[in-house]
């Protein structure tokens, strides 16, 4: 391991050329060069990022400012649409698919109807169908946007894992960074995520100390909470009890270890099948997952995320054996040191600071 490690620094020059371009097109957008401009709206936008490559939490984050909001607002969510299969512009609608826009925008339009989705390679056009749609747009959220300049938000969250920080890490393909740390001046919030719920007043402030944040930025940590246990295809999300059952926990999400950790105290037996972010399931990983689930006896069910839940919606037919033995385990986000109405009134402040004008 060490030996494959070692050969990844062989790659350095690599991250330093990656480095340099990224720097010179942050400083370019700084200073509105060229075709370098980051286009303004005038209703609240709100980009939640990352700089360090998946797996920090941002959708559950995106989330957690979807229910502050929702009910007040008529909020939008803009992504990418990660490992789709479509191009360009798609609005969500009732026939969409986690194909047509992605798994975890998918994911929101399941759990969040009264918000409209959208996902677009180039954001502008994304903002631009928005604001021609008849349901008017008064907050729009930006999934996994820090990078995506070219739409200017007006108050950026940063996530930053707190196993992966900033300072252990290097630019890729060395490491795991999207760009170099300074890039991290550009947001409003710092959210350090994934802590553990018992996380010291000292290492908090060790953190603090290693970000050498700005005065008008504020830093938060938050840690992952779940959610009862439910069946992932059933109309009535009623939760079950799973400390009789056998467990082959399915991940396609970047960080499984948490999610592992969990379930192995609350279930009589758990195995766990890995596969990569946003993995693509197939006809074998199906057979394959079925032979694994086999293995674990007949009370034996299989669990994973709502995000790999939207996947194998598409390949399950609903009468199979899998489909029937599914479930999702929901995460939450949860704020420490009673932090909550504190990183809610700074969103809220900002959005209402900044209604959309009709």
């Amino acid at each position: 391991m060490k030996f494959i490690q070692h050969l990844r620094y062989l790659l350095l020059p690599f991250a330093i050329l990656y480095g340099l371009v990224t720097s010179i097109r942050n400083l370019l957008f700084d200073f509105s060069i060229g075709n370098f401009r980051s286009k303004e709206y005038d209703l609240p936008i709100i980009s939640v990022g990352n700089i360090t490559v998946g797996g920090t939490g941002k959708t559950p984050h995106t989330e957690w400012i979807m229910r502050l909001l929702k009910d007040a607002y008529n909020v939008s969510v803009l992504s990418r649409g990660y490992k789709r299969k479509t191009k360009g512009l798609v609005i969500a609608d009732s026939s969409s698919s986690a194909s047509d826009i992605g798994d975890e925008p998918m994911q929101m339009h399941n759990k969040f109807p009264e918000v409209q989705v959208v996902v677009a390679e180039q954001r502008v056009i994304g903002v631009d169908a928005l604001m021609k749609l008849e349901t008017k747009c008064d907050v729009l959220l930006m999934d996994d946007a820090f990078q995506h300049r070219y739409v200017k938000p007006g108050f950026s969250i940063l996530v930053m894992d707190y196993n992966r920080p900033f300072w252990k890490d290097h630019l890729m393909p060395v490491g795991e960074l999207r760009e170099l740390p300074v890039g991290k001046k550009r947001a409003n919030i710092i959210i350090v995520s994934k802590c553990p719920q018992d996380i010291s007043i000292a290492e908090q402030e060790y953190y603090k100390r290693k970000l050498s944040l700005n005065p008008n930025q504020s830093i938060f940590f938050t840690c992952v909470g779940y959610k009862n246990i439910y069946p992932a295809f059933a109309d009535k999300k009623q939760s079950i009890n799973i400390t009789d059952k056998s467990v082959l926990l399915v991940s396609g999400i970047a960080q499984p270890k948490l999610m592992f950790d969990y379930v192995s105290q609350i279930a009589k037996e758990t195995k766990l099948m890995q596969f990569g972010d946003h993995h693509n399931f197939s006809a074998k990983d199906i057979n394959n997952i079925g032979q694994q689930l086999n293995t674990l006896g007949d009370n034996a069910i299989i669990v994973t995320t709502e995000k790999d839940a939207v996947r194998f919606g598409e390949l399950l037919p609903n009468n199979s054996k899998l489909a029937q033995n599914m479930y999702s385990l929901p995460i939450e986000i949860q704020i420490i040191n009673n932090k909550e109405s504190d990183l809610k009134d700074k969103i809220l402040n900002y959005v209402r600071s900044n209604k959309r004008i009709s």
